[in-house]
């Protein structure tokens, strides 16, 4: 019997009630100590006193003009080598899907459902034993949640701080790999291979972009479900297995609860990899004089690289200075647009061409499904922790009592 197991309920406990201590005590004392003094040495601004409010940054200074930067970075899909397209795709003429977009993305839902299910918890759920096994997975995982709920430490447990604080380190990390490969300083020839891809102005590739995304997501689906693009009764079969998976419907509550623990957990794993220290048991303070220090050294070397001064600039003046100097660059679909993505777009005809019939707003399965092994996947990385038992751990186990109940 697979079972989310309960023995998982006082970690993820703990986790939050760390995480909740947001000033740094304890063994974390020192290392704030330690990390805020290279702060100082920096030249760094000194850190409110108070945690950042709901719809706030994290009141740094230099913040802002990381996020815009980031954001001019995303929209362009750099930092990223020239994108290097063959001018004759340009004659190529693609499929056009007969599905509605949000039918063609629920289907690549389900089918990265099932791909990630397989991976993850080596269940396979076109299999009905299986499937089964996956549904008692999501039945004690509504239980587990329910009683976190009702936790104080998660409960009471609120996230925006450090998730600010990530998203903040993020952004200084994407603006200053860019800024180190010269994404911000192209050479006049790199210039016109950003500007003019394969010889041929950003404007008449549009097109032809626009029809691989609408392509995309059934050739994903196609992939992930390791089934031969031509083979539509296969696919059919599949996805009819698929979309009749019967999954318990987690509540407000205790989807809320999950949402949140996972948004703690992922924004704990950034920092960690970004900062080199443990950001819970540091604390906050400790974690944002460290970010404040990386985004202090991000705005000096694009400043340099730039030509702009930022020393005696507000905020906003140095932002709008920086704009003024970025290169005149479109956005670069090459992550999307490659000889790989056009070879399986031709042949997907029989991919496009099909019209089966799928609800438009999602469906139930992926919607609680997708963000369960997303929540199980946090559990592993950040607390060490396999949330999933094959079969019951003995002591304590409430796995039979659970299903019996939901079967009733």
């Amino acid at each position: 019997m697979s079972c989310f197991c309960h023995a998982t309920n006082d970690a993820i406990a703990q986790f939050a009630e760390h995480l909740g201590q947001p000033s740094g005590a304890g063994a974390g004392a020192s290392t704030t100590a330690a990390v805020a003094a290279s702060a100082s040495a920096s030249g760094s601004a000194s850190l409110a006193q108070a945690l950042p409010q709901p719809g706030q940054g994290t009141g740094m200074r230099g913040e802002t003009i990381a996020a815009e930067l980031s954001q001019w970075l995303a929209q362009r899909d750099l930092p990223a080598p020239p994108w290097t397209p063959d001018p004759h795709w340009l004659q190529t003429p693609l499929p056009q899907m007969h599905m509605t977009p949000h039918q063609a993305v629920t289907i690549s839902v389900l089918a990265q459902l099932r791909a990630q299910a397989q991976t993850q918890l080596g269940i396979n759920l076109l299999q009905p034993a299986q499937a089964t096994a996956f549904a008692r997975v999501m039945t004690t995982l509504k239980a587990r949640l329910a009683v976190l709920a009702q936790n104080p430490a998660v409960a009471q447990l609120s996230v925006h701080h450090w998730v600010k604080l990530a998203s903040l380190q993020d952004a200084v990390t994407r603006v200053e790999t860019a800024a180190q490969s010269g994404t911000f300083t192209p050479n006049p020839s790199q210039l016109t291979a950003l500007q003019n891809p394969g010889g041929q102005s950003m404007a008449q590739w549009e097109p032809l972009v626009q029809q691989l995304r609408a392509l995309a997501p059934m050739i994903a689906a196609q992939r992930q479900l390791g089934i031969p693009a031509t083979d539509t009764a296969q696919l059919g079969a599949t996805l009819r297995s698929l979309t009749q998976l019967n999954l318990p419907k987690l509540s407000q509550a205790e989807s809320a609860v999950m949402h949140r623990l996972t948004s703690a957990m992922s924004a704990s794993q950034r920092l960690t990899s970004a900062l080199g220290i443990n950001p819970v048991q540091a604390g906050y303070k400790a974690a944002a004089a460290a970010v404040q220090v990386k985004l202090n050294a991000m705005l000096k070397l694009v400043a340099a690289q730039l030509g702009v001064r930022l020393q005696g600039a507000t905020p906003e003046a140095a932002l709008a200075a920086l704009q003024a100097r970025l290169p005149a660059v479109p956005p670069q679909p090459g992550n999307l647009v490659t000889a790989h993505t056009i070879k399986a777009a031709l042949e997907s005809k029989a991919l496009a061409a099909l019209e089966w019939k799928v609800p438009e707003g999602g469906h139930p399965a992926a919607a609680g499904g997708l963000p369960a092994l997303h929540f199980a996947a946090s559990l592993q990385q950040t607390l060490g922790i396999a949330p999933v038992a094959a079969r019951p751990c003995g002591t304590g186990c409430d796995a039979a009592r659970l299903m019996a109940a939901a079967s009733a």
